[in-house]
């Protein structure tokens, strides 16, 4: 947001120049550019779309990167993490990045508040740290927690879109989480069937597009015991890698500076400018 404070524009300036650099060489190489201005590359909406608070951010960082000991650092970022960020191999094929790995994103500086179980994310999303930056942002209505109920009748829509052969949807279970949290597994029981869908994106994308995959599954079932409706209660909004930028707003608005902000985010990766 433009009126974000400017500690937290300055962390997404360079968060934006660091994820558009570390693409060149590799994308677009059947094409007469190097980058686009779409999601596959970086989004940029035109000079018409500028706005003077979001460019005095980029004029007061300018040539400044992150990096960390392997080098440039991928400078991922997402909107709200929920209150606690994720591994970049959990939403991508990659290697572990030293520098994006999941952490709590809390004032209390607590290490641990989520966790690869049902019960442990449960009580992680309806009983959320008071604490979290992303709460605590000026930013965070809407993403922090929520909530999304979808009719059986829309599940199975859903489902029989990509997997007709798995029949009326019977039940939904998460059977893999991530250390964050987030569901990296999901088992459909069907009529006819199983299946089961792999890592984040997918998952959300099958269920209607969930806002994250850091959510719990609450099935209301009729007197015959089939499902009637399939409660989502989640938090976060996007992947959940690198930087948060409701929490960003938030740490900002503690009075952070964007160094301290985006060391927290990258896993201690420092500011270098070099141009």
């Amino acid at each position: 947001y433009a009126d974000a404070p400017p500690e937290a524009l300055k962390a997404q300036a360079i968060a934006a120049r660091g994820i558009l650099l570390s693409k060149l060489g590799t994308r677009h190489f059947a094409d007469p550019y190097l980058l686009c201005s779409q999601v596959h590359c970086q989004v940029y909406s035109g000079v018409e779309r500028e706005d003077p608070r979001t460019t005095r951010a980029v004029a007061a960082t300018r040539g400044e990167l992150l990096f960390s000991p392997q080098g440039l650092v991928d400078t991922v970022y997402h909107a709200c993490s929920g209150g606690h960020t994720a591994d970049n191999e959990t939403v991508w094929t990659n290697l572990p990045d030293p520098a994006l790995r999941g952490r709590a994103d809390l004032r209390s500086g607590a290490a641990v508040v989520a966790g690869p179980d049902d019960a442990a994310t449960r009580r992680f999303l309806t009983q959320p740290p008071a604490d979290a930056f992303a709460a605590l942002s000026s930013r965070g209505k809407g993403h922090f927690r929520w909530k999304v109920e979808l009719a059986a009748a829309r599940i199975d829509e859903l489902v029989r879109a990509s997997h007709p052969e798995v029949g009326q949807v019977q039940d939904l279970r998460v059977t893999e989480r991530a250390s964050c949290g987030r569901a990296i597994r999901l088992e459909i029981l069907g009529t006819r069937g199983r299946v089961t869908v792999h890592r984040e994106l997918p998952i959300r994308q099958l269920l209607g597009g969930l806002k994250s995959g850091l959510f719990v599954i609450d099935v209301t079932r009729g007197p015959d015991g089939r499902p009637t409706s399939y409660l989502f209660t989640g938090g976060g909004f996007g992947h959940g890698v690198g930087m948060c930028q409701v929490g960003a707003i938030g740490r900002a608005e503690a009075g952070q500076d964007y160094r301290t902000i985006l060391g927290h985010y990258y896993n201690g990766a420092e500011v270098r400018k070099i141009y």
